[in-house]
């Protein structure tokens, strides 16, 4: 239903459907899902979560690798639809990139499922959080210890993704939400991040150029933890640097919990992101109307407190 919104509650697909989805892909079709990459605990984990969805309904999964590259992304979705995939779940890096082929996949009428949101469905269906929200509590997060911490100064560099306007989304929330809670902090600029090569070649280059920064907001984990490298690479002291991020991954949680530049992280709510993927293209394959747009809520910011609590 174009334009129309529903609940990861309305994707949970009816044993009827499951059944039909089970005989259109009979023995040899198959979910393909077209990943960001597999090299963040994120989208590994992300991927792993979805296969075992896909078993407990005893439909076929496969996974094809982007590994970050938006060339290869266009590769690996033509590579599955040669290998016989009756749906697609993709988690887009380029959508401009991804759209003859993408035109091609709306014209087969075939079943396709967007894990975030975009301008342009293709005759498929979106899962959204709302990453602007996302940003802004981690932005608060980090506000709130310039606050109460360094006085309500800062020099903040912000890790994007420019190419991805709901990333792009997300950034805007963080840099929202920190001068919210913390008005005279400075934000020096945005630079690329979103997997750790970005993030750590980013941070470097402006540690070379003698940039002062105490603050970095990654739109995710993964560009911080080359953020991190960086600055070990160039003997930073962790207690210099503050880090608030996005994914709340475990490697994360233990930066958090030691104090070491993390500080804060927001659960994203993965896992039913991850299960709502495969409902919702489970319901496509019986054949069913969905809302063009399932929005699947975050969690919480988690910082040390929540940690050493547990």
């Amino acid at each position: 239903i174009e334009g129309g919104q529903g609940t990861a509650e309305d994707a949970v697909p009816t044993a009827d459907e499951i059944a039909a989805a089970q005989a259109r892909l009979g023995a040899n079709g198959f979910i393909a899902y077209i990943t960001c990459n597999q090299s963040s605990e994120y989208h590994a984990a992300q991927a792993r979560e979805m296969a075992d969805a896909a078993a407990r309904y005893q439909v076929a999964f496969r996974i094809y690798n982007s590994d970050s590259d938006r060339y290869k992304q266009v590769t690996e979705l033509e590579r599955a639809r040669a290998d016989g995939a009756k749906g697609l779940i993709i988690c887009p890096l380029d959508m401009d990139l991804l759209r003859d082929t993408l035109l091609s996949v709306e014209a087969a009428r075939m079943p396709l499922v967007f894990m975030s949101t975009q301008n342009e469905s293709y005759g498929g269906v979106f899962l959204a959080g709302d990453d602007y929200l996302m940003g802004v509590e981690a932005g608060r997060a980090a506000g709130e210890i310039i606050r109460d911490e360094l006085d309500g100064q800062a020099n903040i560099i912000i890790l994007d993704y420019p190419s991805l306007p709901y990333i792009v989304a997300r950034a805007n929330g963080m840099q929202d939400g920190v001068l919210e809670v913390a008005p005279a902090a400075r934000i020096i600029g945005r630079y690329l991040g979103a997997i750790r090569d970005n993030g750590r070649e980013s941070v470097a280059d402006l540690l070379d150029q003698g940039v002062d920064f105490n603050v970095i907001l990654s739109i995710n984990d993964a560009g911080s933890y080359g953020a991190i490298d960086a600055l070990e690479d160039h003997d930073i002291d962790p207690s210099q640097v503050i880090i608030s991020s996005v994914d709340a991954e475990a490697f994360a949680r233990e930066y958090i919990r030691d104090n070491y530049f993390m500080r804060a992280s927001v659960d994203v709510g993965r896992e039913l992101f991850s299960q709502t993927g495969i409902d919702a293209m489970v319901k496509l394959l019986a054949g069913a109307t969905l809302s063009e747009t399932f929005l699947v809520p975050p969690g919480g910011v988690i910082t040390r407190e929540d940690l050493v609590t547990e």
